[in-house]
């Protein structure tokens, strides 16, 4: 007995005497089936052919579900992997890119404190001078309004006297 097999036309066949369109799958034998591959009306290079036979031979079929399905997830499997792949790659490279940044800031940073220690070594006079004028300035703003007040004090005296006259 010869096993029967399934196949999808890829082009409209003579198949027992029928015409059939292109696209439908058939069951046929197997030497019709490699009739139909030499015609050019099923691809050689289909997915494997599932063979029914007269007998109920399932565990064929199941091995030929697993083998299929265990392909399909290796290929959704390699898909995820190389999308997370590429995802940590370009989060990678924008903290390289933050990292590269941070360091130069610092370094003009550090640039400008060793310029900025330079110059209070070579004038230490140049920071207590600073210091010096600024308590000067203190002082006059307290003396001024030391003035302000003893000015004022003296006006009210002199208003208070005339009043009293």
């Amino acid at each position: 007995m010869t096993k029967d097999v399934e196949v999808t036309l890829i082009t409209p066949a003579k198949v027992a005497g029928k015409r059939q369109p292109s696209g439908k799958t058939l069951t046929v034998s197997e030497t019709v089936r490699d009739q139909l591959i030499a015609a050019g009306a099923v691809a050689k290079d289909a997915a494997p052919v599932t063979t029914i036979s007269g007998d109920n031979d399932t565990a064929a079929f199941e091995a030929a579900v697993e083998a299929k399905a265990k392909e399909i997830a290796e290929a959704i499997v390699d898909a995820a992997v190389e999308t997370a792949v590429t995802e940590l790659q370009a989060t990678a490279d924008e903290a390289t890119a933050r990292a590269i940044e941070a360091e130069a800031q610092r370094d003009l940073l550090q640039e400008r404190v060793l310029e900025l220690q330079a110059q209070l070594d070579t004038d230490p006079a140049a920071g207590a001078s600073e210091e010096a004028t600024a308590a000067k300035d203190e002082a006059a703003d307290e003396s001024s309004e030391g003035d302000e007040i003893a000015t004022k004090a003296a006006k009210g005296r002199k208003t208070s006297s005339a009043q009293k006259s």
